[in-house]
């Protein structure tokens, strides 16, 4: 059983981090960015600053954010959609409701985790794991009967003749935000994914053996109650003992690799993620060799081609470190870092391309101070926040240097350990190569959002403009240095305007 463990999860991770303001040649000579849609009761006299966007037209076909769960799922209404689509309907309608059924349940193919061990750990673990694994930050599924939450879905590979659940766009980019409503592309910082990870090795290694010293003793030692309290049911051990059967006979090559004989210090990296981060290039994945901690990003407000071409930005500066260049390619790369066992061409990828380019910011539920969002719009244009978050929704043009930001250094190296340019994993198929920067992040949604930094390790915006002491963080890849900018320059009553808005974008 011990390396009857192998789950290659799939999971999207991507876009931004926060940026410095500094002028480079480029931003020195490039076009000035249209306004975006002026504020509600506001005149002409407004500042050249992000604003909120208008109401994509697209928002009336799909339902994306609602109190009420079953609304947002409208599963009725986008089952079907994609049969449509590959049947020739190709309207607009058809393409946004297929995209949105791809968006919750297509696995595109990769190899997930034991379906009979998802099975096995929510019977003897629940108490742990919570029902659906809600507990972990997962959304229980209301429209199945099973224990599997929204997020992932049965692949269509297997491990040999193992059926398995693989992680779709839902499982990090789906949830419900702080104001209650369930919402669409909201960052679902709410995901335990280091603890859902590292626990279901661990439960099912001390499962076997409560003294096994492969496991951290960190670890160990908090979930001993919770392994001593299964082993005392009735029919614990019979049923560990099929699930062991089921894996090593019909599990093929793929069960017996070892790839999850993570070390205990490996054990202590992923226990230690924050909720709403990972490392999504490192075991069970593909593995770039370097530890790495990414936050979890919304998708709304995406730029298309279109805001592209208008705000003068290179191109889409996707990933963390910019090397997207386009929405289709983000999406090619995912399949190909997921494992997935077919090829996706461009039309088969699209409804869910143009499914998450409709994807909006949800407009506050709370009432909105025109007077304090209109001089936070003017600090934040006079004191500089313009030189790296002018883009069509708050985001950088350019990319930046780890240095010129100060923050936590680690995430230069990602996909490429050596420096050498060359990227790893499958990446450098569209013939990129490492920037060894880091971009600025979209700031629409962010009254919504409970993880800032690229590493998720602040909080809040009063964290970030040192309102509130920052937290101090010691975990590798996770300390919360850097991007004090306004932290001594703005007033307090400048702060709180500023964040007034930010959170109105």
């Amino acid at each position: 059983m011990k390396h009857a463990l192998m789950i290659i999860v799939g999971v999207v991770a991507t876009f931004g981090c926060h940026p410095i303001p500094v002028q480079s040649e480029r931003t020195q000579n490039r076009t000035p960015r249209s306004p975006q849609s002026p504020l509600p009761g506001t005149d002409d006299d407004r500042h050249d600053v992000p604003r909120p966007w208008t109401n994509d037209p697209s928002s009336a076909i799909t339902r994306d954010v609602d109190e009420n769960l079953l609304s947002v799922l409208e599963l009725e209404a986008i089952r079907g959609a994609c049969q449509d689509y590959r049947n020739g309907d190709h309207s607009k309608a058809t393409r946004l409701r297929c995209g949105k059924w791809m968006f919750f349940y297509e696995s595109f193919g990769t190899v997930g985790i034991p379906s009979h061990l998802l099975e096995f750990l929510q019977h003897w673990y629940q108490p742990y794991f919570g029902p659906s694994f809600s507990s972990m930050g997962f959304v229980p599924n209301p429209n199945s009967n099973d224990s599997i939450p929204l997020g992932l879905a049965e692949s269509t590979q297997r491990m040999g003749s193992i059926k398995v659940h693989a992680f779709t766009c839902a499982s990090c980019h789906f949830g419900q935000m702080p104001d209650g409503r369930y919402a669409v592309g909201y960052p679902n910082h709410q995901l335990d994914y280091g603890r859902f990870f590292a626990s279901m090795i661990a439960l099912m290694k001390l499962s076997i053996n409560p003294n096994d010293n492969s496991i951290h003793p960190l670890l160990k030692a908090a979930l001993d109650e919770t392994v001593q309290s299964a082993r005392q049911r009735s029919g614990f051990m019979m049923g560990l003992g099929r699930l062991g059967l089921n894996i090593a006979t019909r599990g093929g090559d793929a069960m017996t690799s070892g790839a999850l004989d993570l070390t205990p210090e490996e054990q202590l990296r992923f226990w230690h993620l924050r909720t709403g981060t990972m490392d999504f290039l490192t075991k069970p994945m593909a593995d770039d060799g370097v530890w790495t901690v990414s936050r979890i990003l919304s998708l709304w407000n995406l730029p298309t081609s279109d805001r592209i071409e208008e705000a003068d930005m290179p191109h889409g500066l996707l990933s963390w470190t910019g090397i997207g260049k386009s929405l289709m390619e983000f999406l090619h790369g995912f399949v190909a870092i997921s494992g997935s066992n077919s090829e996706w061409t461009d039309e088969q990828l699209k409804p869910l391309a143009d499914y998450i380019y409709s994807l909006r910011a949800p407009t506050a539920t709370d009432q909105v101070n025109h007077d304090a969002v209109e001089r936070g719009a003017q600090t934040f244009a006079q004191a500089g926040c313009l030189e790296c978050h002018d883009g069509p929704s708050g985001e950088g043009r350019e990319l930046y240097d780890f240095e010129q930001i100060g923050t936590d250094p680690a995430m230069k190296t990602i996909y490429n350990p050596d420096e050498d340019g060359q990227l790893c994993c499958g990446l450098d198929a569209a013939g990129d190569h490492a920037t060894w920067s880091i971009k600025s992040p979209r700031l629409a949604g962010q009254r919504f959002r409970t993880r800032l930094l690229h590493n998720g390790s602040l909080d809040n915006l009063e964290q970030l403009l040192c309102l509130e002491p920052r937290p101090e963080r010691h975990s590798e890849a996770q300390s919360a240095i850097g991007h004090r900018f306004g932290c001594d320059e703005l007033t307090e009553a400048e702060k709180i305007d500023v964040i007034e808005y930010i959170n109105h974008l």
